[in-house]
């Protein structure tokens, strides 16, 4: 009976070490995908206040005419 007694008790010290690095590394997934989520999160928002930021730009366009420089087109366009 100690022979089967001493096996019992490797089996479950080999179940417990697989159920520890089975374990460490399901939760290094889970806050490494939390952390690239967050990462993806942070990089949508800087792009969201870029684009807002453009779309508030305010800007002038002047078109005119050089009678002189045989009707030659001038476009300035000023970002203010």
């Amino acid at each position: 009976m100690t022979k089967f007694g001493s096996r019992r008790g490797i089996a479950s010290i080999v179940g417990s070490m697989i159920f520890l690095i089975l374990m460490t590394s399901g939760i290094s997934v889970y806050f490494l995908s939390m952390q690239s989520q967050s990462d993806l999160i942070d990089t949508q928002q800087k792009v969201s206040s870029a684009e807002i930021r453009k779309i508030q730009e305010k800007y002038a366009i002047s078109v005119m005419t050089d009678s002189n420089d045989n009707n030659r087109l001038t476009v300035q366009v000023k970002n203010e």
